[in-house]
């Protein structure tokens, strides 16, 4: 196991750290020194066994503690949000490593942790628990794009969550209502609700949606917010009355000039990446933690 805080013994050095699940399991001492130098050697510590806990950075730290699990040759690794202690941008480099490591001495991993993005790139299987009890078990891609309740929904990613109804339904569409005239007519196999009338709850990831003009034909009303530049992207915030605030997210800056604060605009999307479930007053979908 590698725990949260690393848990490294301050009066020993790099290699009595490593070293110590191989004496406590009596391994010869020559079998130890070759051991512990090639797990050092996996996690790039190579030539740091003489070094004290207090003489490594935190990066340094977590792959001394997993160092430590990995050497007695586990037939499962439990790593308890390791990363949590690093700032951003180590902790991305650090699931970039322990994804190596992982594959390369091929030990089944359970991962925890909090960090939704994290799971996502990290993962073979993400297992989504909400009170002890498993709410979907997919690949990371189907957990994002196909999620199987609304609380993994919510719960994985940022999206957007809007009141509707049915307002009608075939066998491969389900026309979704949510007021002043705008629809949207979702996949059939998207929808976990049926019945016209029904209240339901349509869920819609910022990158599935984009601005029109403000009288497009089944679009939702609403008026620019604000632009976040988040660098890579833009995210566009549009105050939709009743609905609360729908957000955006596109690669096209050019949003910033085209659609300032103050303006009126239509928000519509992709229907193949929207997801409904129904809307019950006694089981609403949960935000998460």
């Amino acid at each position: 196991m590698v725990f949260q805080n690393y848990a490294l013994f301050p009066h020993m050095n790099v290699f009595e750290n490593v070293a110590f699940g191989l004496r406590m399991r009596k391994v010869p001492g020559t079998d130890i020194q070759r051991r512990v130098e090639e797990a050092l050697d996996i996690v790039r510590l190579g030539g740091f066994g003489a070094r004290r806990s207090r003489e490594l950075s935190g990066g340094q730290q977590q792959r001394v503690a997993l160092a430590r699990a990995i050497v007695i040759n586990p037939q499962v690794l439990l790593l308890d949000e390791p990363l949590s202690a690093l700032d951003k941008n180590l902790r991305a480099r650090m699931q970039v490593e322990l994804k190596e490591i992982q594959r390369r001495v091929g030990i089944t991993t359970i991962f925890v942790t909090h960090d939704q993005s994290e799971a996502l790139s990290l993962s073979d299987r993400v297992a989504v628990i909400l009170e002890g009890a498993i709410q979907q078990v997919s690949s990371p891609d189907r957990t994002y794009r196909s999620p199987e309740n609304a609380f993994v929904a919510s719960f994985i990613g940022d999206i957007n969550r809007i009141p509707a109804a049915i307002a009608a339904e075939d066998g491969q569409t389900v026309a979704i209502e949510i007021g002043g005239g705008a629809r949207f007519a979702v996949p059939r196999e998207r929808s976990q609700a049926s019945g016209v009338g029904t209240p339901v709850w349509l869920f819609i990831r910022p990158e599935a949606l984009e601005i029109v003009a403000h009288d497009a034909a089944g679009a939702i009303p609403g008026t620019v917010q604000a632009h976040v530049y988040q660098g890579a992207h833009v995210e566009v915030h549009v105050e939709a009355g009743a609905l609360g605030t729908i957000r955006l997210r596109t690669g096209d800056y050019g949003v910033m000039a085209r659609w300032p604060p103050g303006t009126r605009v239509g928000v519509t999307g992709d229907p193949a990446g929207a997801l409904v479930f129904p809307r019950a007053p006694e089981n609403p979908p949960d935000d998460g933690p």
